[in-house]
Order: structure tokens, then sequence, then C-alpha cells
């Protein structure tokens, strides 16, 4: 008879869960233990904008104030609301004025020169690329643990769950 080798075979963590199919999460690190969570410290890495008028850095989202977040979504709303009206007279220019302002509220330095060269297409790249660093930054769900905190989807469910 052939001797036989005990192979291991490759299993995958298993995770916890609660009788009610809540995920157990491992405690949370100490404070001083050398696990950094998120740093929030120092000057930070700002992306550029070239345009024919110059470079440009982009504030990131947690750089604005409450206030120039607050204003910054209500100029995306008029302009939109705005641009149904762009046939009427005065409408264009006050675009123009909305859109010179919300891009001086992203960019930093933008001189005057460089907010009148903006186009609405140039100004709806900046934009749509601000957007997506205020998705970035954002922390999910899952990525907070919240998706799988007890009540975290009581009411509206777990998504990809049938």
């Amino acid at each position: 008879m052939a001797k036989q080798h005990k192979t291991k075979k490759a299993t995958t963590k298993k995770r916890e869960v609660t009788k009610k199919g809540y995920l157990i999460l491992p405690p949370l690190p100490r404070p001083g233990s050398g696990n950094l969570f998120l740093d929030l410290t120092g000057t930070p890495d700002r992306p550029t904008v070239r345009l024919d008028a110059g470079d440009f850095e982009m504030k990131l989202p947690e750089e604005l104030t409450f206030a120039e977040f607050a204003r910054q979504a209500v100029i995306g709303t008029t302009l939109v609301t705005m641009s149904s009206h762009a046939d009427e007279e005065g409408v264009l220019d006050d675009l123009q004025e909305l859109v010179m302002e919300a891009a001086g509220n992203i960019l930093v330095d933008l001189t005057d020169e460089a907010a009148l060269s903006l186009t609405p297409g140039m100004y709806l790249k900046i934009s749509n690329f601000f957007n997506g660093l205020v998705d970035v930054s954002a922390t999910t769900t899952s990525e907070s643990g919240l998706d799988s905190a007890p009540g975290a989807s009581d009411s509206t469910g777990v998504e990809g769950e049938e």
C-alpha cells in the first residue's frame, strides 16, 4: 500500500456572524497602537487643472468651508435651471458670472482672465472632476463597516440580496 501524504486544503477565513446575520467586526485598534485610520494633517496633494491661461490647483472637497460647499451646490442647481432659459436676454451673462464664481470657489488663485476663458464644456469637466473627488474622499458604508452594523439596513435591505 502506498503511503498517502496529507495535503493542506486552501481555506478562506470564515466571517463570524450573529444569529441575525450581522457581521462581527474585530475590535478597533487602541489609540497610539500605530494604526493610522485617517490623516487629515498637513498640506493636501491637490490636482492641477491646466488652462490656456495657466495651471491652477483644485481644492479638495474637504478644504471647502460649509459656506463654500453650500454655495457650490446652489450654483450647480441654479446653472441647471438657468440653462433652460439661455435664450432669454441677460441669462448668458448671469450664467458666465456663476461659472466664474463656481470655478473660483474650487480653483486656487483663479484669475479673472482664466475664469472668463472657461467655456461651458470646460467648466462641466472641472465640475465633474471635482464631484468625482467628493465621491472618492467620502467614506462608503462598506469601508466604514456601517453596512454590517445592527440596524444599518433594516428599513432598506441590503443591496444584492433577493
